[in-house]
């Protein structure tokens, strides 16, 4: 078995016993083969990975999850960075533009080549500082897992940001099992919290799938 909610090792096995038995009903009164809603926090997974010394296979990842899932919906949802120099600073066109990073560019579109919804724009720069960027697509990915619920059976959130806690917490109140997959640097406290206290969220750390789900090129 996965390494699942570490937290649980250490509480007292009345409480291990009777989380694992009200998990069981809940995969029970699912389907056979259930339909999983996927949605990716780009930006949290690429840092995680940074921070881990390897990144994600996205193409691995999803046949990794289609071994006991069908994926009504899966998205990916980041910002498509600038094209850079060496030395860091931005390359711009003849008109003062900021030019799209093209091998972002081709990343989308691989990922739309997997059959993968890409949830993009232009990272935004605050007061054109260029030290200074916006990379916020919490709020749309919550909103489009809102809307779509209906159309699968449990969460997977690949993202361990707290400020997905709401999200989390609204699946539970309507019964939706939650899977949570993150790198362990990245796996805040608000939903390690969560996965401990409720049967209907489990979390997996990233790194006890590197030989499955590891990229193996840059």
């Amino acid at each position: 078995m996965l390494n699942e909610n570490r937290l649980l090792v250490s509480s007292h096995p009345s409480l291990i016993l009777a989380q694992l038995i009200k998990r069981v009903v809940i995969y029970s009164a699912m389907s056979e083969t259930p339909r999983a809603g996927v949605y990716i926090d780009g930006s949290n997974i690429y840092r995680g990975g940074a921070d881990a010394g390897w990144h994600l296979d996205y193409q691995k990842f999803k046949e990794f999850l289609l071994r006991k899932y069908t994926l009504p919906v899966m998205s990916y949802y980041n910002s498509t960075g600038y094209k850079q120099k060496r030395d860091k600073t931005y390359v711009k066109d003849k008109a003062g533009n900021h030019i799209l990073d093209p091998g972002a560019l081709r990343f989308e579109n691989f990922l739309r080549g997997l059959g993968i919804r890409v949830v993009t724009k232009p990272l935004k720069f605050i007061n054109s500082d260029e030290h200074n960027a916006s990379n916020k697509f919490d709020g749309k990915l919550m909103l489009d897992a809102f809307i779509e619920n209906p159309q699968w059976d449990e969460l997977i959130l690949l993202s361990g940001d707290c400020d997905f806690e709401s999200l989390v917490e609204q699946m539970v109140a309507i019964s939706k099992p939650v899977r949570i997959f993150s790198f362990a640097t990245r796996l805040s406290h608000e939903l390690k919290i969560l996965g401990f206290n409720s049967p209907y969220v489990s979390f997996t750390e990233l790194e006890t799938l590197e030989s499955i789900v590891k990229r193996l090129t840059k």
